[in-house]
């Protein structure tokens, strides 16, 4: 399934009742997120229930994304006795969160079960400063006088 811009929200009878898999495209990831979208994926199963390539992510997301998973369950196939080599979420400079949500059977041969791909130049390494105690902490001359207002979509 492809996701393109915009928001796009997900929604299952519950976790037990509602599931998605990947058995009929087994080369693709079950959810794509292009660049620039929002997505909510709430009360759901996504689980994968077999892998074609390496990279076949449960849900795969691009830059400046923002993803929330919600009460799901997010799992490999506990009855297929094939190895899965991709993680479970892939993300290039995501934002969003997971919450109530179990990640279940999620052993995997080459990756980590969640990557999030932000390269060096994402990160402002100006706004982190090293302390008289060989500590980390944040430059606060850097940081802005309020935070951030929350994107609601």
């Amino acid at each position: 399934m492809l996701v393109i811009r915009e928001a796009f929200t997900l929604t299952g009878q519950g976790y037990h009742a509602t599931s998605i898999c990947n058995n009929k495209q087994e080369e693709n990831t079950i959810l794509w997120v292009e660049e620039g979208s929002n997505i909510i994926v709430q009360d759901f199963t996504l689980f994968r229930s077999s892998e074609g390539t390496l990279t076949a992510y449960i849900l795969d997301c691009g830059p400046d994304c923002n993803l929330i998973i919600k009460r799901c369950v997010i799992m490999n196939d506990k009855s297929r006795e094939i190895e899965f080599y991709a993680g479970m979420l892939w993300g290039t400079t995501t934002s969003g969160g997971i919450f109530d949500t179990i990640i279940h059977n999620s052993q995997i041969m080459d990756e980590a079960a969640i990557v999030i791909d932000s390269g060096i130049g994402s990160f402002y390494f100006c706004l982190i400063e090293e302390t008289a105690g060989y500590e980390c902490e944040y430059n606060s001359e850097l940081q802005k006088d309020e935070n951030p207002k929350y994107i609601q979509f």
